[in-house]
Order: C-alpha cells, then sequence, then structure tokens
C-alpha cells in the first residue's frame, strides 16, 4: 500500500468512527428520597427560589418538583429559570424560562425552547402558586430529609430577593444534556496504525 494511501486511511478512519452520545448531566437534586409532607407555601407574593451552580456546559433538558394545592380550591403553579444578577451574583436576575399553569402534583417540566446553561454559573428555579395572596397550603414540598439551607423570597415579582437562612430545603431536581467531542474507537486508530507501518515496511523492501 502505497503510505500517502495509508494516511488516507487513517485519516478516513478517524471521521467515520462513532461519536460520543450527549450525556446527561445532574444540575442539582436533593429528591433521591422523595418529598415530605411538609410544604413552602407560595403565592404570587411569595415567590420562592434555589440557586444551584452549573459545572459543565449543558441544555437544560427537565426539572422536577412536587407541588400542592389545597383540596378545596383549583389553583396552579408558575415556575420560572432565573440566571443571575449582573450587580449581585447570589440575587436572580433575568428570567430565562418560564412555565405556566403549572398543575399540582410531581411536576415534569422541559424547556419549549432550548436553556443553554454555562458551566461556573448561578442559577435560580423558582416556585409559585397562582394565587393573589397566602394560602398556607398552596406550595412547593420540601424534600424527604426536610434539609434546611438558605433560600429566597421575592415579594414584588422578583423586584428584589430576601435571603432567609435555615430554612427547609424544598424537593428539586434538574437534569440538563451534554455533548462530549467525538472520540475514534481505540481499535480503529490502532488498525490504521498498523497499516501504515505494513505499508511503509513494504516500501523500504
Amino acid at each position: 500500500m502505497n503510505p500517502r494511501r495509508a494516511w488516507l486511511c487513517i485519516v478516513a478512519s478517524f471521521a467515520i468512527a462513532p461519536a460520543a452520545h450527549a450525556g446527561m448531566i445532574v444540575l442539582f437534586d436533593n429528591m433521591q428520597s422523595g418529598w415530605s409532607s411538609v410544604l413552602l407555601a407560595t403565592s404570587r407574593t411569595d415567590i420562592l427560589a434555589i440557586p444551584f451552580v452549573v459545572t459543565q456546559d449543558c441544555t437544560l433538558t427537565q426539572v422536577l418538583l412536587p407541588l400542592s394545592q389545597p383540596t378545596n380550591r383549583k389553583y396552579t403553579h408558575t415556575v420560572r429559570l432565573y440566571d443571575s444578577s449582573s450587580s449581585d451574583p447570589s440575587s436572580p436576575g433575568s428570567v430565562l424560562h418560564e412555565w405556566s399553569d403549572v398543575s399540582t402534583g410531581l411536576a415534569s417540566l422541559a424547556p419549549a425552547t432550548p436553556v443553554h446553561l454555562s458551566a461556573g454559573s448561578r442559577y435560580f428555579l423558582a416556585s409559585f402558586g397562582n394565587a393573589r395572596s397566602f394560602v398556607w397550603d398552596l406550595g412547593w414540598h420540601v424534600n424527604a430529609a426536610e434539609e434546611r439551607s438558605s433560600l429566597l423570597y421575592s415579594y414584588d415579582d422578583g423586584g428584589t430577593w430576601l435571603v432567609f437562612d435555615n430554612m427547609w430545603m424544598p424537593a428539586l431536581r434538574v437534569i440538563g444534556e451534554t455533548s462530549v467531542p467525538a472520540v475514534p474507537e481505540p481499535a480503529t486508530v490502532a488498525l490504521g496504525a498498523l497499516g501504515l507501518a505494513a505499508a511503509m515496511r513494504r516500501r523500504r523492501r
């Protein structure tokens, strides 16, 4: 085999080697054991937000959170994804995506349009019940371990945010999808290299 042709074979083998598939990445998850009957009440004047930091560039694929409502009245929820404020990265900034009229129960949400998240950036997942005022059993269930952490509340539709420490942590799972650059199969590369070596030996003879 002509050495030049052998090189072309190796290049071709890299080109046709199967690319690595996109993989799931868990961005936040405190729902491994489910959620508690305890809930944090939310309304249009009580918006609750949880911060999380993305460790890898990805696209948002799914948000899971358990929501509750009174048994004698019909309410829905609104769920929002915020980026960080440019003036204060520890607080929510702009709304990146919003899901409206979310039903009670375990809500499984996917964005209608792609939402790209950047590694090292902080984001906030917020939820509130669509009631004009406080309703004690309309809200977001805490995780089963009833862990405590700092949470953010807004009483003016996201205009300003207040931090409350030692609060029960609402149950939440956020999942993204990331792609890995294509990598040739090791066996394919090895075969190409062997072919080149054989061609060079024949040429020297």
